[in-house]
């Protein structure tokens, strides 16, 4: 039929996220809303913590691999949200990851090269969640806050 559109042509834009936008804590206080896809594991790539700041970023690791969750973007309007809130230090990069072992492309944030020097130990997400999640919530909604949001 002229106009209908077969679901398997429906092309959903999926965001791999490895850091802060794993808690469905900061996601809400965005105001994000993201449907979960899956768990998902980008390789060749390592999530690293960056010095004085609590969020992390990934990096190239030829041996190293990052676990994280594939959301769905609903529509351009939430990416361009995405894109804000990651900021200037990130570009979104279209990478292959792995969900239940086959290979599929989705957006990442990668940490611009010019900020590699950041770089600064690993990030592990339970320590982010015991000892700095509250405190970066504040944090968001101040920012949601003075941005207009």
């Amino acid at each position: 039929q002229p106009g209908s559109v077969r679901l398997a042509e429906i092309k959903e834009t999926v965001v791999f996220v490895y850091g802060t936008l794993l808690f469905q804590e900061v996601l809400g206080v965005l105001g994000l809303k993201l449907e979960f896809r899956g768990e998902a594991v980008l390789k060749g790539w390592s999530r690293r913590s960056l010095r004085d700041r609590r969020y992390p970023a990934v990096v190239k690791a030829a041996a190293g691999s990052v676990r994280g969750k594939l959301l769905c973007c609903p529509n351009e309007k939430t990416l361009e949200c995405l894109d804000h809130y990651e900021g200037e230090e990130y570009q979104r990069r279209k990478l292959t990851v792995q969900k239940d072992g086959v290979d599929m492309e989705a957006w990442v944030y990668t940490l611009k090269e010019v900020h590699l020097p950041w770089v600064d130990g690993d990030w592990n997400p339970e320590v982010f969640r015991r000892s700095h999640l509250e405190g970066y919530l504040n944090e968001c909604i101040r920012w949601s806050k003075a941005d207009g949001g």
